[in-house]
């Protein structure tokens, strides 16, 4: 996606299959810089490992979003080959 999406605060739910897999679709993919605001997330419950994976440059905000019993909330670019700071 590029350009800017505006979810209109609506809820985007459920996708892959809450395995540990590497491989699976991301909710958004990104082009550089692409925006996307307004969109509410939710939360998670006994999530063994990250909940939101970030592979890019660019900032994250995540706020509202309810996590109980987790791994860990964001991670910055897990097995990239580039790492941006």
């Amino acid at each position: 996606m590029s350009g800017t999406y505006d979810g209109g605060m609506k809820r985007i739910c459920c996708i892959g299959d809450g395995g540990q897999s590497e491989s699976q679709d991301p909710v958004f993919e990104l082009a550089n810089g692409a925006t996307i605001k307004n969109v509410i997330g939710g939360g998670a419950k006994s999530a063994t490992d990250k909940l939101f994976q970030h592979n890019g440059n660019g900032t994250v905000n995540i706020s509202g979003f309810y996590a109980e019993n987790i791994g860990k909330l964001y991670r910055a670019c897990g097995n990239c080959t580039n790492s941006y700071t």
